[in-house]
């Protein structure tokens, strides 16, 4: 059979272009996370919390001793989760408190992902080299580790 063909749809490339620059942070913007009309960035040891409207900072959050490298949130509790170096933090998005910390990875953590109650999270090291660990942030405990 071989592979299937997939038709390209027929997108202008000319006309994509950036409409704004938010200049919030004065280093390296390593990911950006939004809920409703805020937007989450982060860059080195801090998020940042800025209005969509009006492309404003409103809060900025000394979050973590080094650049946090990736974020996401859970809308359905309300928390952005961040990650620097080897250290997870869950911060309440309305007082912008930290509620947890979770340790477990042996190394950089790289990506974070949250469904149902359950956050997914990836880097160069879990418990062993080239595993993802996942969390139930409904009782913040790991609930186990995938070694690829």
């Amino acid at each position: 059979d071989g592979p299937q063909q997939v038709e390209s749809l027929p997108y202008d490339n000319s006309i994509w272009r950036s409409v704004a620059t938010i200049s919030a942070h004065n280093s390296p913007v390593y990911s950006v996370a939004s809920i409703g009309n805020i937007l989450y960035s982060s860059s080195n040891k801090n998020f940042k919390v800025l209005s969509l409207d009006t492309m404003q900072v409103i809060s900025d959050i000394n979050a973590h001793s080094a650049a946090i490298k990736c974020m996401t949130i859970w809308p359905e509790k309300n928390i952005v989760i961040t990650a620097c170096d080897k250290v997870i933090s869950l911060w309440d998005l309305v007082s912008l408190q930290n509620i947890a910390t979770l340790k477990g990875h042996k190394d950089e953590i790289k990506s974070l992902y949250v469904a149902n109650g359950i956050l997914f999270s990836a880097g160069k090291g879990g418990p062993t080299y080239g595993s993802i660990l996942t969390w139930d942030l409904r009782s913040i405990n790991p609930v186990s580790y995938t070694h690829l």
